[in-house]
């Protein structure tokens, strides 16, 4: 893969971690991401879903720091959903 090629896994996983803890997220919730290197730094696009998919809450951060930015998203989206976002039924 190379030294470039295992920094954006890295930067991808971290970004993803904290955009999912940030959401109060777990391995079975409905929640995207897909983090890009560029010379702004890392852009995340975010999306969580309903479980039933009929309400879709999507945003896109970029910054210098892959935390930060999976963070902040995960914090801004969060504030846009509705508190039963992962009930199922």
């Amino acid at each position: 893969m190379g030294v470039h090629g295992d920094h954006a896994v890295a930067v991808a996983v971290v970004d993803a971690l904290a955009f999912l803890t940030a959401l109060d997220g777990s391995c079975r919730s409905p929640i995207a991401g897909h983090a890009t290197l560029g010379p702004g730094g890392v852009t995340l696009t975010g999306q969580v879903a309903s479980p039933d998919g009929r309400r879709f809450f999507d945003g896109v951060k970029t910054g210098p720091a892959a935390h930060a930015v999976g963070r902040k998203l995960g914090e801004r989206i969060k504030t846009q959903l509705p508190a039963d976002i992962f009930a199922v039924g």
